[in-house]
């Protein structure tokens, strides 16, 4: 029988084990309880993005690949396919858009590609070679291990374990350790010219910074998709206060000058969030928004990528929502925002910005 089965950590507790119709052979976990997938049954490879349920897996997107020399490795906002005969990167949104491509040096043919949520890591068996890159595909930097590398390592919340088979030992390098060879400067690639002051109890923590939202009160609020929460960050950098959430935040939008609106494709809300008392009000979607924006007093314009439509909403006194009117949108959207001055809606896609009136 084909299946998915999940098994808990630390416990190694298994879960239920969930039928699958499609015979999967490389497997990794992006966000939440979606995944991403190699099969290649029926004469043909492809990668699934899945959303594994309780007692179900639906595919979700399917992207077709010529050959099946390929690995595979996700972060909360995008994953990598990496193709041996090609020696090249692709990358992806997490809903399965193709963003760019990143050709490799030869070191002979990739042995397989890694993630810890933050950056990727690219092994070269061959010459014992990995090569670590951001989320935008900038090589930060390149490592020449000092024995023959085991066909797989691990990476895990900024450690990397290296089986050394000659010695039967396993070896660990710490990121930021100078004395292994091995140095990763941290350095957000979000937030330019701020600082992020973390307590010393939190230096080994990776944030990944998903979304921001400037306050009107001189505060910052990000979104930390790799711990699923908002940050509220002072003037000078300072972590001022947490606040969890239940999933990955995919948007952040200034509600007015005391709220903020957040949305969560995952659970279909709306929460609109008070800065200072943090009172949070949820409006329930009929969809898995991943934008929204402010139109009026009660109306909202949502942008879903499954399929790219655009809806605009009215919510009622109840935090349910009407739609008033869907508008069909052929390209991914990236941002929404309505220009005060035109009350025209501001849509940015990969390639354009541009305007358009609602009515």
């Amino acid at each position: 029988m084909k299946g998915f089965q999940y098994i808990t950590c630390p416990e190694l507790r298994k879960g239920p084990l969930i039928k699958v119709q499609t015979g999967y052979m490389k497997i990794c976990h992006i966000v939440s309880n979606k995944c991403l997938a190699v099969t290649t049954t029926e004469n043909k490879s492809e990668v699934h993005i899945l959303l594994i349920n309780e007692d179900k897996v639906d595919i979700a997107e399917r992207i077709s690949l010529g050959h099946h020399n390929v690995s595979i490795a996700a972060t909360p906002i995008n994953f990598v396919v990496v193709d041996g005969n090609e020696n090249k990167m692709v990358f992806y949104s997490t809903c399965g858009e193709e963003l760019f491509q990143k050709y490799l040096p030869f070191y002979g043919y990739p042995h397989h590609i890694y993630s810890d949520n933050v950056y990727f890591y690219v092994l070269f068996r061959r010459h014992s070679i990995l090569r670590c890159y951001d989320l935008y595909g900038q090589m930060k930097w390149q490592w020449e291990l000092p024995f023959p590398v085991h066909p797989h390592i691990a990476v895990f919340q900024g450690t990397l374990y290296v089986p050394d088979t000659q010695l039967n030992r396993v070896l660990l390098y710490k990121y930021q350790d100078r004395s292994s060879g091995c140095l990763l400067p941290i350095k957000n690639p979000y937030i330019r010219n701020l600082n992020l002051r973390l307590k010393e109890k939190e230096n080994d923590q990776k944030l990944v910074i998903g979304e921001i939202c400037n306050l009107s009160n001189g505060q910052l609020v990000v979104s930390d998709i790799n711990h699923d929460c908002l940050l509220y960050i002072s003037e000078e950098g300072d972590i001022v206060s947490r606040l969890s959430l239940p999933s990955t935040a995919t948007d952040i939008c200034r509600w007015d000058s005391n709220h903020i609106g957040v949305t969560l494709p995952l659970q279909k809300q709306l929460r609109v969030i008070g800065n200072l008392s943090k009172r949070v009000r949820s409006v329930s979607l009929r969809q898995p928004y991943v934008q929204v924006c402010k139109m009026g007093e009660c109306e909202i314009v949502c942008y879903c990528d499954k399929p790219s439509h655009l809806d605009i909403l009215a919510i009622n006194y109840y935090n349910q929502v009407e739609v008033i009117k869907t508008i069909n949108i052929p390209v991914f959207v990236k941002s929404l925002s309505i220009d005060k001055k035109t009350e025209k809606l501001l849509i940015v896609t990969r390639e354009k910005l541009f305007s358009t009136t609602l009515e």
